[in-house]
Parts: C-alpha cells; sequence; structure tokens
C-alpha cells in the first residue's frame, strides 16, 4: 500500500477511535455506562421515533452549512482567493460549533463554568458573528443576501422569544412556534444562503480560471 494512500484511510479510522477512546474513558472515570455514549437518544429514553425530529434536522443542517463551507474553504485555498477561503472557513467554524451547542446543549449548562451563563454565551456568539458579517461586508454585499436577512431575523426572534417566556407565556404551542419554529426557519436559511453561495463563488472562481 503506498504511502498517500495509508493516510487516507487514518484520516478516517484515527478520529474514530479517538472518539470511542474518549468514550470509553469517560464511562470508566464517571462511572456512567458505555451505551449511553453510543446508542440513540431515543432508544435510551424509550421515546418515539419523531421525538426531536425538528430539533435534529435542525442540527444535521448546521453541520450541512460547516461540511460545505470547509469544502469551499479547501477549493479556494487551491483558487488562491484567501479572503473568500476565509470569509468560508469562519462559517464553517461558527456553524460547527451550532452544530455541538444544539447537539449537547452548551448555552444551557454553561452557567457551571461561565459567569453570565446562557446569556453571556449567546451575546458573545452574536458579537463573534456581526464580526464576521463586518470584516467580510463587501463580500456578503455581493451576494443574495436577503435569506441570511431572514435567517438573522428567525433566529433574533427565536432568542428573544426564550428571553420573554417567563413574562407573557406559559411554555406550549405559542411558545414552542415563537421559539422553536422560528429557529427552525431561522437555520434552513441559513443553510440555504451559505449552501447557495458557496456554489456560485466556485462556479465563478472555476470561470476566472479557464
Amino acid at each position: 500500500m503506498k504511502k498517500h494512500q495509508l493516510f487516507r484511510y487514518l484520516y478516517a479510522i484515527v478520529p474514530a477511535l479517538f472518539v470511542l477512546i474518549l468514550a470509553i474513558a469517560a464511562s470508566r472515570l464517571e462511572g456512567i455506562r458505555l451505551i449511553f455514549f453510543t446508542r440513540d437518544v431515543t432508544t435510551l429514553g424509550n421515546l418515539p421515533f419523531y421525538a426531536g425530529a425538528i430539533s435534529t434536522l435542525g442540527i444535521f443542517l448546521w453541520g450541512v452549512t460547516a461540511a460545505i463551507c470547509l469544502f469551499t474553504s479547501s477549493l479556494l485555498l487551491k483558487l488562491a482567493d484567501r479572503q473568500l477561503l476565509n470569509f468560508f472557513l469562519v462559517v464553517a467554524i461558527i456553524s460547527a460549533y451550532l452544530m455541538f451547542d444544539d447537539l449537547f446543549l452548551i448555552h444551557e449548562h454553561s452557567g457551571t463554568w461561565i459567569r453570565g451563563g446562557e446569556k453571556s454565551i449567546v451575546l458573545l456568539l452574536g458579537g463573534v458573528v456581526s464580526l464576521h458579517l463586518f470584516l467580510f461586508r463587501k463580500i456578503v454585499q455581493n451576494t443574495h443576501y436577503g435569506m441570511l436577512l431572514i435567517a438573522f431575523s428567525m433566529l433574533g426572534a427565536s432568542v428573544i422569544a426564550d428571553e420573554l417566556q417567563p413574562y407573557f407565556w406559559e411554555k406550549g404551542d405559542l411558545h414552542t412556534l415563537a421559539e422553536d419554529g422560528t429557529k427552525w426557519v431561522g437555520i434552513v436559511c441559513w443553510t440555504g444562503y451559505y449552501v447557495q453561495t458557496a456554489f456560485d463563488f466556485i462556479i465563478q472562481k472555476t470561470n476566472e480560471k479557464r
């Protein structure tokens, strides 16, 4: 087997083994059954298959955005466009964080290790996204950014609904739509914007190289 072929296998196998080793170590150190790290949540909780369906789809879309933007940045590295590369790389990092945040509810458990807890996480994330848009505003201005504006509006509405919930309504279908429904629409628009933008720039830069 050639050396470069061996590395191709290692790129997949090593991270997979690393995650398993971490799970085994956590299981042994914390006295947690290994099954809690490996099985699906609906199986562990004896929940119906549709439990958390939209939330799970949202996590999937964060991952799709992260993967496509990371792939796009790697292509732009070969096309020697550093600014666009950084634009998509930062989006990939932000989307990956949001994926893990929704998956492990980092913001809800952050009170034990960061002052201000969930609010600090939300403000910090908002600041990072705002800074990203400011630094790359010329790129954004040359895209069809209407869908991105909708994404920010919906995600912002979701945060506001979460904050206002104790004052205006009990948790029910109305609150669910106000918080979770707007978040879902926001995630879909976020993914739609960045996937379409990545596609447009790849086509544009590829044609310029011909």
